[in-house]
């Protein structure tokens, strides 16, 4: 769905060798893009490819940084910090949150243009798992011989390996930001639609629009109620994902030693270990 800009933002992309870039804008204009993204950890949804998960993320577009996020694991935490703001009780919090259907994949991203850092949060069981790495940027091959319309826009093609994955983006000048939703970027012009290769993992544009930096998701740590924030190398992190993903028996284990794990259903069922098991298809490999 195309959006008018009615505000420019002035994007001076670095050639550096490092490859991030500088944002300078004419005015402090936040932009906010919502995409449906497929993907899922889980291999066994694999199966059919058709029930991949498909959930709504956002995409806020500054000058200067991006933060990109999840909107179900978003409104969860909002609910329940609202709840237990209203209330002062923790259970009756998660009740509610959990109202909310939530098949995505819990994690944000902040990324600065000006530093060339990421910072990524993981939510996993009730905290927030976090790491600090630099943006690389991916070496992409832009084919300006070819062009298509995307979500109402004028967009070329761009291809590139990234994080092991192979990606073909296409991207629209018409929105001049290098941004583009979780770790993608680097591009003359907004990514509009985005998947890869084996048909895993993918983005497509569903609208695009100027929002008020009132609306700002970044703080979103104030909505944290029933865990915290925890900070860590980036392969420790993906450790504990790939634990919660895989063998959720091991990750409470891990991140509680010496305690007696038993995790139960919905109905109060106890799972072993091997209920628990997953294999572990990661966006990054």
């Amino acid at each position: 769905m195309k959006a008018t800009l009615t505000t420019l933002l002035v994007i001076i992309l670095s050639l550096s060798t490092r490859g991030t870039s500088v944002a300078q804008s004419t005015t402090t204009t936040v932009f906010k893009a919502i995409y449906e993204m497929k993907g899922t950890y889980r291999a066994e949804s694999l199966k059919d490819k058709a029930k991949i998960p498909v959930f709504p993320v956002a995409l806020e577009i500054y000058p200067d940084k991006s933060f990109f996020y999840s909107m179900p694991s978003m409104t969860q935490d909002s609910i329940t910090h609202a709840v237990f703001e209203a209330t002062n009780d923790q259970v009756k919090a998660q009740q509610e949150s959990n109202k909310v259907a939530n098949r995505s994949m819990d994690i944000h991203i902040l990324s600065s243009f000006e530093t060339g850092r990421s910072v990524v949060t993981h939510s996993l069981n009730f905290d927030h798992y976090r790491y600090e790495e630099e943006m690389l940027r991916p070496e992409w091959v832009i084919d300006d011989s070819v062009t298509e319309t995307k979500s109402g826009y004028k967009c070329h093609k761009a291809t590139a390996d990234y994080f092991g994955r192979v990606w073909t983006v296409w991207f629209t000048p018409e929105v001049p930001t290098p941004a583009g939703p979780w770790k993608l970027w680097g591009l003359p012009g907004l990514i509009v639609e985005a998947s890869e290769a084996e048909g895993i993992y993918s983005f497509s544009l569903s609208s695009f629009a100027p929002m008020d930096e009132q609306d700002s998701k970044i703080d979103c740590e104030k909505y944290l109620v029933l865990g915290e924030v925890k900070h860590d190398s980036k392969s420790k992190v993906r450790r504990l994902l790939q634990l919660y993903v895989t063998d959720m028996q091991k990750f409470f284990q891990m991140i509680f030693p010496g305690a007696t794990v038993t995790i139960q259903d919905q109905d109060g069922k106890e799972l072993r270990g091997e209920d628990l098991r997953n294999k572990f298809v990661d966006i990054e490999k």
